[in-house]
């Protein structure tokens, strides 16, 4: 069976209106992924990630399934656990390449101490390679 292309300039709805193809070629998440570290460090729901690394009680390191062209891609992360009371820090460090994004997690209750939370948010925008 052959294999073949198809090449559009725009998307058309029948009541919506049309959209420009380069919109949701370079306006989508290219990643995200809402996870789990309180119990064990587990994936809820995701896109593009093929993994998460569990580097230390609070530290996170979702891997990609495909890579982004470089590490300046955008990354967003939160937490929705109120009990919990959780803040995200993104790592800017070597943690961050174009195949995964290193985060770290804290409790409002205590912001300098790393701390799992059941409930993590990462979405990446930028090119994928």
């Amino acid at each position: 069976m052959a294999l073949g292309k198809i090449k559009v300039d725009t998307l058309e709805h029948s009541t919506a209106g049309s959209l420009d193809t380069q919109y949701v070629v370079n306006g989508s998440a290219k990643v995200w992924c809402h996870f789990n570290t309180s119990s064990s460090t587990s994936i809820r729901e995701s896109f593009n990630i093929s993994s998460l690394t569990d580097n230390a009680v609070g530290v996170t390191t979702p891997v990609f399934t495909s890579a982004m062209t470089n590490d300046d891609h955008i990354a967003v992360a939160g937490t929705s656990d109120i009990s919990w009371g959780g803040v995200v820090t993104l790592y800017y460090d070597n943690g961050v390449t174009s195949s995964q994004h290193r985060l770290r997690t804290a409790s409002n209750l205590n912001p300098t101490a790393n701390s799992d939370c059941p409930h993590v948010y990462i979405t990446i925008n930028g090119d994928l390679a």
